[in-house]
Formats: structure tokens, C-alpha cells, sequence
């Protein structure tokens, strides 16, 4: 009997979760999660997923967007902007962004602004240090 329970516990929650109009739909919609033409979960890079969309799409440590590094030239660190951007917008209905437990990260737009502000001073001061090295003939 807990068996039998379980399965139409199961048959109600795929009903309700799949938004099936009928048994017919629900059938099919369940066929669907198991076919090989478009698995269920598609992991990619956010380079890979450029140009795509999907109705739920999940981020993996969206505290490394944008990517920093040693010695990171301007044009790396605009696209490192670019590919953030991308993997935000190619959620449909709802995007989730799954971080380290215990991580306290900061992804509002005032965040961003502000470490673009920061950066583009860095990236200023290199530009100054390097023509000042260029006029005073040092390399």
C-alpha cells in the first residue's frame, strides 16, 4: 500500500509541478524529461552559451564574475564584464546563483560600478606610469 502511496504522490506532484493539462500531457511532459534531445540539465561555459536562452538558468560561483587577475589588461577585464553580463541574461524566467556556503557576496549593480571605478583608475595609472616611462626613455 505505501508503495502505491508513493507512486501517486509522485504522479500528483509531476501533475501539479509540469503544469499538465491532462493525463495525455502529463505523459508526455514526463517523456520529455527523459529524452535524449534535450537533457534536463545542460551545463556550459557562459562562452559556450552565448546567443542561447533558457526558462531557469543556474550560476556557479557568480563571485568570480567578473574574473580578476595579476596583471589583468584593460581589454581582459571588459570582457571578463562582457561574459557577466551574458551569463545574467540568458535566464527567461529565473535565474539562480549558487555560491559557497558561508560566502557573503555583494551582486548589486553598485557593487560593480563601484570595482569598475576602481579598476579604470588602475588601468589609468598604468597608462600614466607607462607614457611617463616612454618620455623619460626607461622601459
Amino acid at each position: 500500500i505505501q508503495t502505491l502511496k508513493d507512486k501517486c504522490d509522485a504522479i500528483r506532484v509531476c501533475y501539479q509541478t509540469l503544469d499538465a493539462r491532462d493525463k495525455d500531457d502529463l505523459c508526455r511532459k514526463i517523456q520529455n524529461l527523459f529524452t535524449d534531445d534535450k537533457p534536463p540539465v545542460w551545463l556550459s561555459t557562459v562562452h559556450r552559451a552565448k546567443g542561447l536562452e533558457n526558462k531557469t538558468v543556474y550560476i556557479l560561483q557568480p563571485h568570480k564574475l567578473p574574473l580578476e587577475w595579476a596583471e589583468q589588461q584593460e581589454w581582459e577585464w571588459e570582457q571578463e564584464l562582457n561574459l557577466r553580463y551574458v551569463a545574467v541574461t540568458r535566464a527567461i524566467e529565473r535565474l539562480v546563483l549558487l555560491q559557497p556556503e558561508n560566502m557573503k557576496a555583494d551582486y548589486t549593480d553598485t557593487y560593480l560600478e563601484k570595482r569598475m571605478g576602481e579598476k579604470a583608475a588602475d588601468f589609468d595609472h598604468a597608462r600614466q606610469n607607462a607614457i611617463a616611462m616612454s618620455k623619460s626613455g626607461e622601459k
